[in-house]
């Protein structure tokens, strides 16, 4: 029973991580405090969510490989135009807040 229920933990947990990633993504680019002169910083960022074994989830708040100045964006100016720790610190705590809602409620997915 402990195995079934840490599983459907697992399973709603992930599910979570992947929806609230795609909404992170889409809240980076339309948050992104800089001026985009080609688009391409803007439509570079990406979520990107990994899964292990014994890891409910990881999600990935990144620049796209397209750009080679996207660390330049976060550390410019002290980080005054950065997205990604803004990014981590509006949806960590979401995110961590439906996982608690998980448990505590009994949401898990059949």
């Amino acid at each position: 029973m402990a195995q079934a229920y840490t599983q459907t933990i697992i399973v709603s947990g992930r599910r979570v991580a992947h929806a609230r990633a795609a909404e992170a993504e889409e809240w980076m680019k339309a948050n992104a405090p800089w001026q985009d002169q080609t688009g391409a910083a803007r439509k570079g960022l990406y979520t990107e969510v990994r899964e292990a074994p014994a890891i409910l989830a990881e999600i990935i708040f990144s620049h796209g490989q397209d750009i080679d100045y996207g660390i330049w964006l976060e550390t410019r100016f002290a980080g005054r135009n950065a997205i990604i720790a803004p990014a981590i610190d509006f949806w960590g705590p979401k995110l961590m807040q439906d996982v608690q809602r998980i448990v505590n409620l009994g949401l898990a997915a059949r």
